[in-house]
């Protein structure tokens, strides 16, 4: 899939994050030339390869229009967020700033300066669907966001949407589920908790019978890619999912089981999240059957891949 991107002028805005950092390597290990977006100096990570580093804010619009015009992107990846389960007013302002506002300065810019070529994937997210009546979900139900995060996102997919339609903007919406692997931050669930097996600490969690869809990253990187070289899929949303429906404690207590720790689960020392999706998980059939897109990775090969990871990073600290 990635060989269909060289002679391309490829920008992807996130890089440094946890997805992006994976979808970048890809480009670095192919040779191919990117631009790569980041809002802070500091961000800017020891990468060999042909990366031009760019550093802009997108919720400054002059910003995001002086990079597009010098770059004239042929496809961009859209992968900067603000990441958050918090449930306030202040975490909304953000949210809204970041993944709205500097979206909708992103698309607006393209829009204007694309002309209808090319190809801009966006990632959404599954949040966006809260919590919906009719499992697996597919991409023609309703959105539900139960989150200042899920609702921002939400409305930015719905511009994006809106600018395909009247501006033929080409632009491919991915909403991930619940995605894991190597270089998550340690705030999420899995990282957290691997961690914590680690350092041979107990760990507090929620009683776990919410159920979530888990898919590893580079199976999500493969998406992406594909989303980004398929034909006749511009205006269009696909699950990023793996199908199968796991009760969170059943994953945590699979993740202590296969590094063999004596870390024992705190189950329901945390209370759930205020408007907790209760049941998100994910049909892959549309991804299938237009951008010929599985995951490959079962989730126990996923885990220890993540489990050895984080062990050889915490063996070098």
């Amino acid at each position: 899939m990635i060989e269909a991107l060289i002679g391309k002028r490829i920008l992807i805005t996130g890089a440094t994050g946890f997805i992006g950092s994976h979808l970048l390597r890809r480009f670095v290990e192919a040779g191919i030339a990117v631009t790569a977006v980041r809002y802070r100096p500091d961000l800017n990570r020891q990468w060999e390869g042909n990366i031009h580093w760019s550093i802009a804010d997108l919720t400054d619009a002059e910003a995001v229009e002086t990079i597009i015009k010098a770059n004239k992107p042929d496809i961009v990846f859209h992968l900067a967020a603000k990441l958050g389960g918090d449930r306030s007013f202040e975490f909304a302002q953000q949210a809204v700033v970041v993944n709205f506002l500097g979206t909708h300065n992103l698309l607006s810019s393209l829009g204007r300066n694309l002309g209808g070529r090319g190809r801009i994937v966006m990632l959404g997210t599954s949040e966006e669907y809260g919590n919906s009546k009719v499992l697996p979900i597919t991409e023609d139900q309703p959105s539900n966001p139960v989150s200042p995060y899920s609702a921002s996102k939400t409305a930015a997919t719905q511009f994006a949407l809106l600018y395909h339609r009247l501006f033929d903007l080409p632009v491919v919406v991915l909403r991930p589920f619940i995605v894991y692997g190597p270089g998550q931050p340690p705030a999420m669930m899995i990282p957290e908790l691997i961690q914590s097996v680690l350092e041979g600490k107990d760990f507090s969690m929620t009683e776990g019978k919410q159920t979530r869809d888990f898919v590893y990253v580079e199976d999500v990187v493969d998406c992406i890619l594909a989303a980004a070289t398929a034909k006749d899929v511009d205006g269009e949303v696909f699950n990023v999912s793996s199908g199968e429906e796991r009760a969170i404690r059943t994953v945590a207590e699979l993740i202590v089981r296969l590094m063999e720790g004596k870390s024992r689960l705190l189950v329901g020392a945390r209370p759930y999240r205020q408007n907790e999706a209760w049941r998100l998980y994910g049909s892959n059939e549309k991804a299938q059957r237009l951008l010929g897109w599985l995951p490959k990775t079962t989730l126990e090969e996923g885990l220890r891949q993540t489990i050895n990871w984080c062990r050889e990073r915490y063996m070098l600290a």
